[in-house]
């Protein structure tokens, strides 16, 4: 397993300029924050609050993730600064894991949103399968998922609960047709304490894996060398008619 040491990279473009522009009028101004990339490790971890700031984005491998939102509905959900974010690569798939303890006592009822992009930042790679797994327990513990496309369309749904244990701690979706490099994902996590139980879960994570397509001089050029073997073909038929 491949994990990413975890920094933080900022970079002050047109906001420094502001500030000059405006110190030499006499007016004092506060530069406005640029997006920071994060890049963390399940040792070194980031939180979501951090990728809550500023647009900040995390890189994964060639995976962008970015455009963090996340919203508590009611309930025991933690905030975005106990939750940790890291990322993984193992064997071709593409992880980002979320920890912190969501929780819903018994008669209580835990809801939560959380959502954010996804890129691939390599040219002629696309998306395979998008993957969700979790460690819900309790009554009724689970998140379900949307994935769209760049147009705001659904493209797959997963979900991951304790109505069916063990075969829904894990959902996968293949949307390798669609070939697209850019999609959004938005959880609902819920949770409910029913029958004087508690319900919680502390780990989920999201993976993708990829595929490469040729890329455009790649078939032209083996439409060339196919077409070049049946010219070749049809040559020594003829002569040796």
């Amino acid at each position: 397993m491949t994990h990413l040491h975890c920094t933080l990279t900022q970079t002050l473009t047109s906001g420094a300029t502001a500030v000059v522009l405006l110190a030499g009028l006499g007016i004092a101004a506060t530069p406005q924050a640029e997006a920071a990339q994060l890049s963390c490790t399940a040792t070194s971890v980031c939180t979501l609050s951090e990728l809550l700031e500023d647009d900040n984005f995390l890189v994964v491998g060639d995976k962008k993730f970015s455009d963090f939102d996340y919203s508590i509905l009611g309930g025991n959900a933690p905030a975005p600064e106990e939750i940790s974010v890291f990322g993984e690569i193992s064997e071709g798939v593409f992880s980002i894991a979320f920890t912190g303890l969501f929780l819903a006592e018994p008669g209580e009822q835990t809801n939560a949103l959380l959502s954010h992009t996804v890129e691939i930042l390599k040219p002629n790679a696309r998306f395979k399968e998008v993957a969700l797994s979790a460690n819900p327990q309790g009554p009724f513990a689970g998140i379900t998922e949307k994935v769209f496309d760049p147009n705001d369309v659904e493209v797959a749904q997963l979900e991951v609960n304790t109505d069916n244990i063990p075969s829904t701690l894990f959902d996968m979706e293949d949307i390798s047709e669609l070939q697209l490099k850019k999609i959004r994902v938005e959880k609902e996590l819920d949770l409910d304490g029913v029958g004087g139980n508690t319900a919680s879960f502390s780990i989920f994570r999201q993976s993708y894996t990829q595929v490469d397509i040729p890329e455009p001089a790649s078939v032209l050029g083996l439409l060339a060398v196919g077409g070049l073997g049946v010219a070749l073909k049809r040559k020594r038929a003829e002569s040796l008619s």
